[in-house]
């Protein structure tokens, strides 16, 4: 078995407060919020009360979660390491990237081979499907992709590190995924925060220079769309002549941030609840088996500009405000875990994770996409085998020297 050198956790003080679950969902929520305000399309929902209704129901239901979940965990006593040592087993982290990289070749070869060049080939002008009807599998294409990047932050070699971290950016840049993607960059920003010795305020930078590049890789993609021209993404979210000839990639970042809580605020304004259901849950099913979404079925207003509402907007049609409250309590026992025995530090993969889905709330809920609910099974699976804590071992050599001496 080949172990790296051990290595020292980042301490709890040292974190950011960006990669702490509740300030950045307090954050995206703010945003949302001001976005709303600044009405930038003709749809947007007219009165900021039903959203700031959401906001309030959907903080105390977090905060009723984590605080509830924090009182559970204080019955325990097991003692916290405030920065334990650790180790990676190198064998174990090198199987897992090879089954993953052979799984996505195994995936864009196929696809390759049955539809042409992926869709990104239309930028070279090449006859091309669009970025939905392009390729199968696509579901564990980006479980196995997401997977891949984040393992390769415990890579301890360079080149192979540079490889493999090409090699997952290619595939989701070839596929156009702009959501996936965002999400792939999200998640390497925060387990690299999470591992660094970089200085807080040296990760702030990089946190404003990460989203800088994020709204313009997201801008090119999207330009990049046959059907995302700059007169055609004005036309289709209805642009107000105010911001119409703002920058596209300002525009993107407030058309895709305003919409969804507009098109939440037109739901929970407009559409009568019918009764309990848990069609929220056919996220977690492969596309070929998932039923047609209540959204599909019973979201007809021309208020609803796009298929995306924030991630409340699934629960509250199943069940209503209590859909609302039920998912955000789950967000504050995930937070208050997050925060217990520093697993936010110590299980920094799982964690990245985690924080990426809190960061596109205001979008849709990765929470339960089979895509990510794969990856969460590799990573834990590969912290508990490949991601070995060397505090007790260190203890014991410890006690071991005290006694000789």
């Amino acid at each position: 078995m080949l172990l790296s050198p051990p290595r020292w956790f980042r301490s709890r003080s040292q974190v950011p407060v960006f990669c702490k679950p509740i300030p950045l969902f307090l954050f995206i929520w703010i945003l949302m919020l001001v976005s709303l305000a600044m009405h930038v399309t003709v749809y947007s929902y007219p009165s900021m009360q039903l959203a700031i209704l959401l906001f309030l129901c959907s903080t105390l239901s977090l905060f009723g979660g984590f605080l509830m979940t924090r009182l559970v965990l204080r019955l325990q006593t097991a003692k916290t390491v405030e920065r334990p040592l650790y180790q990676i087993n190198l064998t174990q982290l090198r199987r897992v990237e090879w089954f993953l990289v052979g799984v996505s070749g195994v995936i864009l070869i196929a696809n390759f081979v049955a539809y042409g060049p992926p869709p990104l080939f239309t930028l070279l002008g090449a006859n091309t499907l669009n970025y939905v009807e392009y390729g199968k599998l696509k579901q564990v294409l980006n479980a196995v992709t997401l997977a891949l990047t984040v393992t390769v932050s415990l890579e301890t070699v360079r080149r192979r590190k540079i490889l493999l971290y090409s090699l997952s950016y290619f595939s989701m840049i070839a596929y156009a995924t702009r959501g996936f993607l965002l999400l792939m960059l999200a998640q390497t920003f925060f387990v690299f925060c999470l591992q660094t010795r970089t200085s807080k305020r040296k990760l702030y930078v990089a946190a404003v220079t990460t989203v800088m590049a994020a709204v313009l890789l997201s801008n090119f993609i999207g330009n990049g769309r046959a059907e995302s021209t700059s007169d055609a993404f004005v036309s289709f979210f209805g642009i107000t002549n105010t911001y119409a000839n703002w920058p596209m990639a300002t525009l993107w970042v407030l058309s895709y941030v305003s919409t969804p809580i507009s098109n939440i605020c037109w739901i929970v304004h407009s559409y009568h609840y019918t009764g309990p259901s848990l069609t929220f849950l056919t996220t977690l099913l492969p596309a070929f088996w998932a039923p047609e979404s209540l959204e599909t079925q019973y979201l007809g207003s021309s208020f609803v500009i796009d298929g995306v509402h924030t991630y409340l907007a699934k629960y509250f049609l199943d069940l209503w405000y209590f859909g609302i409250v039920l998912i955000n309590v789950i967000w504050g026992i995930l937070a208050a875990l997050l925060g217990h025995r520093n697993r936010l530090i110590t299980r920094p993969l799982t964690s990245a994770v985690l924080l990426s889905a809190i960061v596109f709330i205001f979008f849709a809920d990765f929470l339960t996409f089979l895509s990510v609910f794969m990856e969460l099974a590799v990573l834990i699976l590969l912290e508990r085998y490949a991601l070995l804590p060397r505090e007790l071992q260190w203890e014991r050599l410890s006690s071991a020297a005290l006694n000789e001496v």
